[in-house]
């Protein structure tokens, strides 16, 4: 059980510090010495006013007695005439001073009063429980602020809606718009765009149909956390009134608690989906981890090809398979972001193409037409605003033709000789529009070329002193005895002189491939 908070009196640090310091001041401008006495030095006998003093006054925050002030006679008897003057001054300056504690008395009550559904927050709530922690959230903020009702909106996963979740004394009938479509511009989208409060009212004609039918005003903030904002919330009230800053403060108070509970319910739920799809993604990701190179060879054809990832799982994607016995499939791509998100993405991608080859492999070789189906996949399954780049390519071992279609990935680099070839061409990256067309392209492979395949993961790491690795940084490590070496041999040189380079803890998801055409 909650312990009971501690009831605040006023510390009497507090006013020992100011007030008699106030009344020097008092004294010195006019000459009549004014005493501030505080109550717990009040004695029966205090009470009466002594000999030397001509005025006293009792100091009050509202319910207890805090001190007194007292004015005594001057020493100096010419300044005697003006005692009608000082005493009018003197009670401004009491009923100030008590003003001030009066004001502090009602905010401390207030907060008080507030503490024990903040600390609510220490517990998750879960279930039925959490939607009576925010009920009790939301009658806190009407007892304390006067409001006749209130509504929660939260944001939908697809971000672009708003839907009413919680209200409180008012049904979700009575609140109109209950699901807020943001492209339709409610007043709640000013709130989550500026991340400030605003204020509707009826007879100004700002309402424009966002008011319950019997409010004459309401007040919308934002609910936001660190994980961004989650909704918004409203409060209502029939009456026409002007909010004090007081008010604003504690609601917006009660609007962070409300978040808060949220975001912990959110956390939870999403550390445990999030382990769920990493046992998943594991058991099917080839990739995971820092795996070895693999290898394929045939006569006419060598490669091999590594993938790694920063974390346990990543989105980097890399694979060489056979189609036939003289078509061989390439691809190598990138998803946005990186670890379980990533993973995800890649996870689709990898079982869309690998469905599309299983089913179709006479279409295989036309790699537009694969992307093409392989986008559409992507953009109606994916749940997250993560994308990915790829290049898909198909050799053949007969002729020489290399047929691919590059969607947004860095473009392969070709070795002839002494020089260097890009493989430009460049789509859309997958999942971002629906009906992209993808275009193919074709180049004729001569023996002993080397085709060099590569995520910006090794491309763009980072040096202690903020320098890329770059497509320099690949083509010296390749240098020595470039056509002499095998295939692994050659990856493994670029694998590892790229993990030299790289400055502490600046390792991405990456991936290499490297492939050469054998003379016969």
């Amino acid at each position: 059980m909650m312990a009971a908070p501690k009831t605040r009196g006023y510390p009497q640090r507090r006013s020992d510090e100011w007030v008699p310091e106030l009344c020097t001041h008092f004294s010195n401008a006019t000459g009549w010495p004014l005493r501030y006495i505080p109550a717990d030095q009040s004695s029966d006998s205090a009470l009466m006013i002594p000999r030397q003093s001509c005025w006293q006054t009792e100091l009050r925050d509202g319910q207890q007695l805090l001190g007194q002030l007292r004015l005594d006679l001057p020493h100096e008897r010419q300044v005697d005439r003006s005692f009608a003057m000082v005493s009018q001054l003197s009670q401004g300056l009491a009923d100030l001073v008590q003003q001030v504690f009066s004001t502090i008395r009602q905010s401390d009550v207030q907060t008080l009063e507030l503490e024990p559904f903040v600390n609510r927050k220490q517990s998750v709530p879960q279930g039925s429980e959490m939607l009576g922690a925010i009920k009790q959230l939301l009658r806190a903020g009407l007892q304390l602020t006067g409001f006749r009702s209130a509504g929660l909106f939260l944001m939908e996963p697809s971000g672009d809606e708003l839907r009413l979740r919680v209200s409180h004394r008012i049904e979700f009938q009575f609140i109109p718009q209950a699901n807020r479509l943001l492209r339709n511009e409610p007043p709640d989208l000013q709130v989550l765009s500026c991340g400030t409060h605003i204020v509707l009212r009826r007879d100004d004609g700002t309402s424009n149909g966002w008011l319950p039918a019997d409010a004459s005003i309401g007040f919308c903030l934002p609910v936001q956390a660190a994980c961004g904002v989650l909704g918004t919330l409203w409060f209502f009230d029939r009456r026409q009134r002007i909010l004090e800053p007081r008010e604003k403060q504690l609601l917006d108070s009660l609007s962070f608690q409300i978040a808060s509970l949220l975001e912990q319910v959110v956390w939870q739920r999403e550390s445990a989906t999030h382990q769920r799809l990493r046992n998943e993604l594991l058991s099917l990701n080839e990739t995971e981890g820092d795996a070895p190179a693999r290898t394929l060879r045939r006569s006419n054809f060598e490669a091999a090809w590594r993938v790694s990832s920063r974390f346990e799982i990543g989105g980097d994607l890399c694979e060489i398979r056979a189609l036939s016995g003289h078509e061989i499939a390439i691809f190598i791509g990138d998803a946005t972001g990186n670890s379980v998100p990533a993973a995800v993405v890649m996870t689709g991608v990898h079982g869309a193409l690998e469905a599309q080859l299983a089913s179709r492999p006479e279409d295989a070789r036309d790699t537009a037409r694969v992307l093409e189906l392989v986008n559409r996949s992507l953009f109606h399954t994916r749940r997250l605003p993560h994308f990915m780049s790829l290049v898909y390519g198909v050799l053949n071992t007969q002729t020489n033709k290399f047929t691919y279609t590059n969607a947004g990935h860095p473009s392969p680099l070709l070795l002839r000789g002494d020089e260097v070839i890009s493989v430009a061409s460049h789509d859309l990256l997958l999942g971002i529009v629906e009906e992209t067309k993808y275009t193919s392209d074709s180049i004729e492979l001569q023996p002993r070329d080397v085709l060099v395949c590569y995520s910006d993961g090794v491309s763009e790491t980072r040096s202690v002193d903020s320098k890329f690795f770059g497509i320099d940084g690949i083509l010296r490590s390749l240098e020595p005895n470039l056509h002499a070496a095998d295939t692994l041999t050659l990856l493994n040189r670029v694998w590892n002189r790229q993990s030299a380079f790289a400055a502490p803890g600046q390792v991405d998801d990456r991936s290499l491939l490297i492939a050469r055409l054998l003379p016969e």
